[in-house]
């Protein structure tokens, strides 16, 4: 079955509708009384749930699959500008890295469960080219089916 969000997905899922489901675990906190994690899509263990990564959990079937960051949030600067104004790029770098790192964002981001890592321009490129050669790689595999 397919859903328009992950509210009526959460829905379906505690209300025994479906057996099991691929859900952001951010904000299925109002549901956990009703479901059990089994994996968690990520290379390292989550804190905030008891379950292996996937590629841990799919051992015993000897599968993998590959884990793309499925929740990547980025500030974004008009093309060029880092080329037409190098001045000012590096000071809007250094401000957006200044509050990535405050401790006011950092009690927020955390409170509302928000990444909070500075990653700086490269290592963000280098993710977004990543995640985008893997859907890439399978976007043919799951369109024909």
């Amino acid at each position: 079955m397919t859903y328009d969000g992950g509210g009526t997905a959460r829905t379906a899922i505690s209300g025994g509708q479906v057996d099991f489901a691929m859900l952001p675990g951010e904000g299925s906190e109002g549901i956990a009384d009703f479901v059990r994690p089994v994996a968690v899509y990520s290379d390292a263990p989550v804190a905030e749930f008891d379950a292996p990564p996937v590629n841990e959990a799919l051992k015993p079937f000897n599968a993998q699959v590959p884990v793309i960051p499925s929740s990547t949030r980025v500030f974004v600067a008009r093309k060029g500008f880092e080329n037409d104004h190098p001045q000012a790029y590096a000071k809007f770098v250094a401000a957006y890295k200044k509050v990535v790192e405050s401790d006011a964002f950092q009690k927020e981001a955390a409170a509302g469960k928000l990444g909070r890592e500075w990653r700086g321009p490269v290592e963000s490129q280098r993710i977004i080219d990543q995640n985008y050669e893997q859907i890439m790689k399978y976007s043919g595999e799951i369109s024909e089916k």
